[in-house]
């Protein structure tokens, strides 16, 4: 519930047009509407902009109490107050703008956000650690494979990047870690059956429930879904495809033979 109510404190308009040249649209971490897996509803959860709403939904969270700065105060009496933390160089240079604003958003909702820009390495470090308070990262699940990079929807690999502790407890099947509640712990049931599971329709019956789940529980706040990434060709630079996919597994650029490519002398 508190980060439905962060969610609803996110201008993602004013984001789109200040940070990302009016390019996208808002959306949730979910599978993009090019795969098999796409749900609506998923997708478009808790994206309104309102900040009574979001007030209203922290508030019942439990969180009424503020300081004379109009910063919420947690459970032991101290504000809330916690730091995303984003890896430099970033894959996109938008991330830094973008959370700054979202800062100044979650700032109305009386939630104090520090945005720490920090060495990939170090970054890495700590979240595989656990020491991180929150973090920013590109979603996937489009023209990418949804199952395989199923960590975005689950914890059970630490590229999830949210509830290390339950990574933990789950890949060294409790010997570590924190033990998560009941709904993860089916998740993570559900997913050891798939991975044993070999018919394609039962798969998707139960990644399917693994994703009812993910929505369920809200586990990362989305921004927003880029439809079309574009690049630059020379007129003299020839057999470039129009159009490839853009992922991480095609990968790009390489199954389009960048070796046949060439460029003109004329």
């Amino acid at each position: 519930d508190f980060r439905v109510g962060l969610s609803h404190a996110i201008n993602r308009e004013e984001i789109i047009n200040a940070v990302f040249q009016r390019q996208g649209r808002p959306s949730q971490p979910a599978p993009r509407p090019e795969s098999a897996f796409y749900d609506e509803e998923f997708a478009t959860q808790f994206l309104e902009y309102d900040v009574d709403q979001a007030n209203t939904l922290i508030d019942q969270a439990g969180f009424t109490r503020r300081n004379d700065d109009g910063i919420r105060l947690g459970p032991t009496g101290k504000p809330i107050s916690f730091t995303v933390e984003v890896p430099t160089p970033t894959l996109k240079s938008t991330w830094v703008p973008a959370m700054d604003l979202i800062a100044g958003y979650w700032k109305e909702a009386g939630i104090d956000v520090e945005v720490r820009g920090e060495d990939r390495a170090l970054w890495t470090e700590r979240i595989t650690a656990n020491q991180h308070d929150a973090t920013v990262w590109v979603g996937e699940g489009g023209n990418q494979d949804a199952i395989l990079y199923g960590f975005y929807y689950l914890p059970y690999h630490a590229g999830s990047r949210f509830a290390i502790d339950w990574v933990n407890w789950y890949t060294s099947d409790g010997e570590s870690g924190t033990e998560p509640p009941a709904e993860v712990r089916h998740q993570l049931e559900l997913y050891d059956e798939l991975m044993r599971t070999v018919d394609e329709a039962e798969r998707t019956k139960l990644f399917t429930e693994i994703l009812q789940i993910a929505k369920e529980q809200f586990y990362d706040i989305g921004l927003i879904q880029i439809d079309e990434e574009y690049g630059i060709v020379a007129n003299d630079f020839h057999n470039v495809p129009k159009s490839m996919p853009f992922a991480y597994l095609y990968p790009t650029p390489a199954p389009s033979r960048p070796e046949q490519y060439f460029i003109s002398t004329e």
